[in-house]
């Protein structure tokens, strides 16, 4: 089937059609070929996929998305424009495409990024360009909808497990490796921190992105070891624990949940976090971005600030008062806030520990307690000035320096 862009293009292919209609050997009129790919487009695949059934195949996939892109289906050209990226991600990985240009740029992978993005851009289709370490070894290239699964780079060492419901439909996964660089000695990274990195570090994306996780998945990676100069200490290593920039404050981390990452593959299949090989390491995820290995180290947590201060409280029954608190910690693993009373004469207060893992591995921010008055109105309750200390208490049992805070129930 051609595909006629404008009225020109019509009267050209009519007026070829009227040229052809007696050929040299008199059998009749030559029709023109059906014409879907562009030339250029066909050589790129011609010169990635063999000729037979990987050729066919691609065409096939490359025809789809640019037929349903003339239709103006947009949904369904996307949709199909990721099936042939994770075709040709799937015979990256399986040794199966050829070099395009021998020991001369491009590679394979670069070869194969750039026939995409050229695909996406035939078709109109806003998808940013990918990577082509994402079609190498230590990348990968995939397509999970609602019903989830694993993304694992072709080495094994990094990589995605999403539940079922963690992704609102259709969304392609591309995972690249980040070079490690500079002195192995002072431990940087791709992350905005000055806690000590470890590699292998992998960027994880999305298209179209997703901002947060319907379901909390697993990332994974496999942490070098020794005798390379990156890799951590056994003391270290026991405490690595992944982290990523906090989503909405780039300049920021938050340290991940541990969680079993069984489908890495370290070294053979060591996948646990082992004195004399790192191994793997996995997180709990809700969103996604560069990843690293983090040494949160032993550090207590600070308290940087009580908002108001003091805290003006309304005695009235039922009443609420909040108070805000602002937290530095390291190593994210926050677990009690714990108010201990320095002077109540009027006995207006009733302390008590207040639970704040909810903040598990978030490193900085701000979280709000409240003062309660459970009086049925128009009961009240006691008025009196009360004198408390906050402090934070992580899970390791490291208690931050005590903040005193000064409370008016009136």
């Amino acid at each position: 089937m051609l595909r006629f862009r404008s009225s020109t293009a019509i009267a050209a292919v009519a007026l070829a059609a009227a040229l052809g209609a007696c050929s040299e050997d008199g059998n009749g009129p030559t029709l023109p070929e059906d014409v879907v790919i562009p030339a250029a487009i066909q050589a790129q695949i011609d010169a990635l996929f063999p000729a037979g059934n990987l050729n066919d195949t691609a065409t096939t996939q490359v025809e789809d998305v640019l037929e349903s892109a003339d239709a103006g289906q947009a949904a369904q050209a996307e949709s199909r424009f990721f099936d042939f990226v994770a075709f040709g991600g799937a015979q990256a990985e399986a040794g199966a495409l050829l070099d395009p240009n021998g020991a001369g740029p491009p590679t394979i992978e670069n070869a194969l990024a750039d026939l995409s993005d050229d695909v996406a851009d035939e078709a109109g289709l806003t998808v940013p360009p990918i990577p082509g370490a994402a079609f190498g070894a230590d990348g990968a290239v995939a397509v999970l909808d609602g019903s989830g699964g694993t993304v694992v780079t072709g080495t094994g060492t990094g990589g995605v497990m999403l539940p079922a419901g963690a992704l609102p439909g259709e969304t392609l996964i591309t995972i690249v490796r980040i070079p490690e660089t500079g002195d192995p000695a002072d431990h940087d990274g791709p992350l905005p921190t000055d806690l000590p990195q470890y590699p292998r570090f992998y960027d994880i994306s999305t298209f179209p992105p997703v901002s947060n996780l319907l379901q909390p998945g697993v990332v994974g990676l496999c942490v070098v070891d020794p005798p390379d100069p990156f890799a951590p200490t056994p003391e270290v290593a026991a405490r690595l624990r992944i982290a990523h920039p906090t989503p909405g404050v780039p300049q920021s981390i938050r340290i991940l949940p541990l969680a079993v990452a069984a489908f890495l593959d370290c070294d053979g299949g060591n996948a646990s976090l082992a004195l004399a090989s790192p191994g793997a390491i996995g997180g709990r995820i809700s969103s996604f971005s560069p990843f690293a290995a983090v040494d949160p180290g032993n550090s207590p947590p600070e308290i940087t600030s009580v908002t108001p201060n003091p805290v003006l409280a309304s005695t009235a029954g039922g009443t609420v008062t909040p108070i805000d608190v602002g937290f530095r910690e390291p190593d994210g693993d926050l677990d009690v806030l714990r108010i201990v009373e320095i002077s109540d004469p009027e006995g207006a207060f009733d302390p008590s520990d207040i639970d704040v893992s909810d903040l598990l591995g978030e490193t900085a921010g701000t979280f709000e307690i409240t003062t309660t008055c459970d009086q049925v109105p128009p009961a009240t309750c006691q008025t009196g000035t009360v004198l408390v200390d906050f402090v934070l208490v992580d899970t390791a049992g490291n208690e931050s320096e005590p903040f005193r805070v000064t409370i008016v129930f009136e």
